[in-house]
């Protein structure tokens, strides 16, 4: 996203803005939803201030997750430095050959991590029209309440999910690594869209609450 783009767009005109929301080709997802949430501001500001909720990067989840990552990384450099054969495993190579693949792993995803942190973070926004997902390594994007058939919680391990069941799961990977995203998803937990609060600023049940209660009052709302 362009410096200061939250700035620009309140000087923009509402035809500005309308123009910006509707151009695919020259500015980002972010930015045209920054625009539509200016221009919708301006119609009805109190009706905008009370429909968006927005969840910022917790910093103390985010460092929890990069040491997490450094204490694999260690654990991957001992199995290298110190391969020592097991009752399950008893070949030297695949050791150090696994705590490589380990290492490497971990300091992609650091790269990841903290690129995204200081591009702006991790975040999740919440509107009328639905969740505006870059919790993750790989953002989502807008997520409209209109193609979500179910929401369910589950937990992985020690990992909590918020799993989103959608109609159309081919809008999420635009790119091959959402694709590849996609298809994990599906695979390890039978939904395409998969939410945590690992790097959010709130616990998972309060992300739950939040995004339960906003998709009831969307389905309330919309009722046929």
């Amino acid at each position: 996203m362009k410096l200061n783009f939250k700035e620009t767009i309140k000087q923009k005109t509402d035809k500005e803005l309308e123009i910006i929301s509707k151009d695919y080709a020259f500015y980002s997802e972010d930015e045209r939803f920054l625009a539509s949430n200016e221009l919708e501001l301006r119609k009805n500001p109190t009706k905008r201030l009370l429909s968006v909720t927005k969840i910022k990067t917790g910093k103390v989840n985010t460092f929890t997750v990069i040491l997490l990552f450094l204490m694999l990384m260690v654990g991957g450099a001992w199995m290298v430095l110190d391969p020592r054969p097991g009752t399950i495993y008893s070949n030297i190579h695949f050791i150090q050959t696994a705590g490589i693949i380990g290492i490497l792993f971990v300091v992609i995803s650091l790269i990841i991590i903290v690129k995204k942190f200081l591009s702006g973070g991790f975040n999740l926004t919440i509107t009328k029209e639905g969740i505006m997902d870059h919790s993750d390594y790989i953002k989502v994007g807008m997520i409209k309440w209109a193609d979500i058939e179910s929401i369910e919680s589950t937990s992985f391990g020690i990992l909590e999910l918020l799993l989103i069941y959608v109609k159309t799961p081919e809008k999420y990977a635009n790119s091959k690594i959402q694709k590849m995203q996609l298809k994990y998803n599906l695979r390890m937990y039978g939904a395409p869209v998969v939410i945590t609060s690992r790097f959010l600023a709130c616990s998972f049940s309060e992300l739950e609450k939040i995004i339960m209660q906003s998709y009831e009052n969307y389905k309330e709302k919309n009722k046929q």
